[in-house]
């Protein structure tokens, strides 16, 4: 969820057991809780337990003893097939693109075939712009200290808005683009929406760039703003420079990407590629339906390796001379899909791609694609407890991430605790599961620092504009995460997961809220577990030194 010095990543590691999530020139996405260790870690050292005592010296006793391991209840108990009805009411985005590479502008035609599923009748539409963020007046240049190089900022310049064959008038501001509509558009109604558009791409290495001959395209389209009935209007506030605050509707894509012949491209969906004659260019077309974005790479010098993994393909795009750290990855991410699966439910796309790019953030989340920041290949290919690394756990990060954010989505804007705690909470799962609870990736090592809560701020779940530094932010969703351990271990292995089976089937392609949750854990576990987190998270205070004396 952020950038990553690599000079500094060694001592941040170290220093802080958390934070892959730095705050850098841009907060991406990237885990702000699971680089907490390193080769050089040793499984036994309690060196760093440096938790002081709540001085009460009572044990606490409302923590049980699992009678079921959670590798056994999980491979004992397989998750059932999740019966999904797809009502299709969403919106389909057909966007026509054609990257010129001498200039650096990505050319498009968009036409949005609109379904009004906000729950209201509109007058009007606002679209996000999120390539303004990059604009020589957007918030990347004024409020983060930007890594735009040689002056070369990002633009989206709208051209045309064509509705119902008509053209009409827009305004473009503050990263929005806003139109009146020409009638009432009713519930349920459709609209047909041609957007033209040229997007010019900032020359850096943090998300939307191109470095190199190296494209990434993120957040490049206009998008359809989500609509706040209670408050009867647009979410209209722009991306912020913090966390992730990027929130939307689930919509279907049909992307034809033109690029030059010797260019690889990984995108959201499945990719099918033509060549477009003598021209010395190819379209690339990329389809998905029921995801947030679409997201696309370039590059001529990827090279791709595919892998069946059974439930999902995955392919992988990475430089040359990084073929080692590819197979690692590749083997962490059989390791992860298999847990995932067996845990919570099916992953429901037929593909994965995990794609490398310069970018200085270490890594990103995107509905389909995974996007790694840039290798090394000091690492060899065998994964085991004793050497986890920063890329090891920033894989799993992400990939649990296509489970919680991009199928079981929240609303980052408002509750950083849904998008990163839950994550971060089932990372450290998975390296229990795999290694068991003494190697250094779980929450146990985790809460022997105190570093980490001196910064944190209350209540923990909260709207990240509502954090003024990235510490803050790192430190408080770092301590959601323990709030879920210390739920585990009240309600116990079994319980906890049919938690989270429950959360993913009932809210699987929509987006979910912390109450949601709240509400499933008052059903499965009682009401005295339900207030419990609703307390920790939203009201009080989380008292984590009761939780410390009880598990150490």
């Amino acid at each position: 969820m952020s950038s990553f010095k690599k000079t500094i990543s060694f001592l941040l590691i170290l220093f802080l057991l958390i934070s892959i999530c730095s705050c850098s020139s841009e907060n991406s996405a990237n885990s702000p809780i699971n680089a907490n260790v390193n080769s050089s870690n040793n499984i036994e050292d309690k060196s760093n337990e440096n938790l002081v005592s709540n001085k009460t010296g009572e044990k606490n006793d409302k923590y049980i003893e699992n009678d079921i391991l959670l590798s056994d209840y999980i491979e004992n108990n397989p998750v059932n097939e999740i019966q999904y009805v797809d009502t299709n009411n969403r919106s389909m985005y057909n966007i026509d693109c054609f990257l010129d590479t001498e200039k650096k502008v990505l050319s498009c035609r968009q036409t949005i075939n609109y379904v009004n599923n906000t729950g209201a009748d509109l007058n009007d539409l606002a679209l996000h712009l999120y390539p303004d963020y990059y604009s020589k007046d957007g918030v990347y240049a004024t409020q983060v200290a930007s890594s735009i190089i040689n002056n070369c900022y990002g633009n989206i310049a709208i051209s045309l808005v064509d509705i119902n064959s008509k053209s009409i008038n827009f305004s473009q501001d503050n990263e929005i683009l806003k139109f009146e509509l020409p009638d009432i558009l009713k519930k349920n109604e459709k609209l047909d929406i041609i957007i033209e558009f040229d997007l010019t791409l900032p020359s850096s290495v943090e998300r939307m760039s191109y470095y190199e001959n190296t494209y990434s395209l993120v957040y490049w389209y206009p998008i359809v703003c989500y609509y706040n009935v209670e408050t009867n209007g647009w979410d209209e506030r722009p991306y912020y420079y913090i966390g992730e605050s990027n929130y939307g509707y689930y919509n279907d894509y049909n992307v034809n990407i033109t690029v030059p012949k010797d260019y690889v491209v990984a995108a959201t969906g499945v990719e099918v590629e033509t060549e477009n004659g003598d021209s010395g260019l190819k379209t690339i077309n990329a389809k998905e339906s029921n995801v947030k974005d679409f997201v696309f790479f370039t590059s001529p010098d990827y090279k791709c390796e595919t892998v069946d993994m059974q439930v999902i393909t995955v392919k992988t795009y990475y430089f040359e001379g990084h073929e080692a750290t590819n197979q690692r990855m590749i083997n962490y991410l059989k390791e992860g899909i298999d847990f995932m699966t067996k845990a919570v439910g099916k992953y429901p796309f037929n593909e994965l791609d995990i794609v490398e790019s310069p970018m200085d953030t270490i890594s990103m989340e995107y509905p389909t694609v995974i996007n790694m920041g840039a290798y090394n290949d000091d690492t060899n290919t065998n994964i085991n407890a004793g050497k986890v690394n920063w890329l090891d756990d920033t894989i799993i990060h992400e990939l649990i991430h296509q489970w919680w954010f991009n199928v079981v989505g929240n609303s980052s804007y408002d509750e950083a605790f849904m998008d990163e705690s839950l994550t971060s909470c089932w990372t450290h799962l998975f390296f229990e599961d795999l290694f068991g609870s003494r190697n250094p990736s779980t929450v146990y090592s985790l809460i022997k620092m105190k570093n980490f809560m001196d910064k944190a701020t209350y209540p923990i779940n909260k709207s990240v504009y509502s954090y003024q530094s990235c510490d803050s932010y790192n430190h408080t969703v770092c301590l959601g995460t323990v709030v879920l351990h210390d739920l585990r271990k009240q309600v116990g292995d079994e319980k906890f997961v049919e938690v989270f089976r429950k959360l993913y089937k009932d809210f699987r392609f929509t987006n979910t809220t912390s109450q949601d949750l709240i509400n499933i854990v008052g059903e499965i576990c009682g009401d005295s577990y339900k207030e419990f987190l609703d307390n920790s998270i939203n009201k009080q205070k989380y008292d984590v030194y009761k939780f410390y004396e009880a598990t150490h």
